[in-house]
């Protein structure tokens, strides 16, 4: 079990409640973003993929919901709503702050609240402890 999973279930989660689905994912040829690969913090080497037309939040959650990558309320360094990531119909993965208390980095530079950011293969986002890699 993972550490996330110990954090909101420590009994084990029950079956339909297994949140985030993560999958494996790999560099594709089409030269999109195909998702994130955690590199630090507390999801470390879990694997997200964002589909087309989708828009994933990440934050501190009281329970996993779905459309979130939450992290337990007592998470330092994370924001109840911290990033929001949508991937669009050309394949573009977009990023923006949501206004969070601890700001959001993208290649180490700070987001301007609620302004979408194009992200490109291999850049990394961060907040808190954690760390995002991007996958094409």
């Amino acid at each position: 079990m993972t550490a996330f999973q110990e954090a909101f279930f420590p009994e084990g989660p029950p079956l339909e409640r297994r949140i985030p689905r993560t999958i494996p994912l790999e560099r594709k040829a089409d030269g999109y973003i195909h998702g994130l690969l955690c590199t630090r913090g507390r999801m470390n080497g879990m694997s997200f993929d964002i589909p087309v037309g989708t828009s994933v939040r990440m934050g501190r959650r009281e329970k996993p919901e779905i459309g979130w990558i939450a992290f337990p309320m007592n998470w330092r360094g994370v924001s109840r709503k911290q990033c929001e990531l949508y991937r669009d119909k050309y394949g573009n993965l977009l990023v923006r702050d949501l206004n969070s208390a601890f700001g959001t980095l993208l290649d180490g530079v700070r987001l301007s609240p609620n302004k979408w950011e194009r992200i490109k293969a291999d850049q990394t986002l961060e907040f808190g402890n954690e760390q995002f890699r991007t996958l094409g």
